[in-house]
């Protein structure tokens, strides 16, 4: 038998300590993937609800005051008729109106106070199930309209 002085080769430790490295590259791109593609979804649904936000305030705010009946609200779990939309999009960008919340992804509430300055708070919340936080605001704003400043 020769002597161990001239080997050519790997060890088995050296090649389970090569894969052990190669596993945890491969691990941390894996994540990283995973944690990007989640940050992006997020991202265009509040993208698409400041949309939504903007785009209803811009049409209540389009009326008069004395057009405008104060009442809503901006309570997710009781959504008031007629200050209420349930929505959802296609994927594409395009978003319709649903009937109810069991096909919608999103609930576009708003509320219009009574007194003038009319006080018109608009806000998006999800419907689609996250753990721990049911009904997430995903954007929010207020305005007045009438009334001195």
């Amino acid at each position: 038998m020769e002597s161990g002085g001239n080997r050519r080769g790997f060890t088995l430790i050296e090649t389970l300590i090569a894969m052990a490295v190669l596993v945890s590259g491969v691990t941390a791109v894996a994540c990283l993937y995973a944690h990007s593609t989640a940050t992006l979804v997020r991202a265009e649904r509040e993208a698409m609800a400041s949309f939504l936000v903007a785009r209803r305030m811009e049409e209540l705010r389009g009326s008069s005051p004395a057009g405008l009946t104060g009442g809503g609200g901006l309570d997710p779990l009781d959504p008031v008729p007629g200050y209420s939309l349930y929505l959802a999009g296609d994927g594409r960008g395009r978003i319709s109106q649903r009937a109810g919340p069991d096909d919608a992804t999103l609930l576009l509430l708003w509320e219009v106070g009574d007194a003038p300055p009319v006080r018109i708070a608009v806000a998006v919340h999800s419907l689609l199930p996250q753990p721990g936080r049911p009904g997430t605001r995903l954007a929010y704003a207020v305005t007045s309209i009438g009334g001195r400043f």
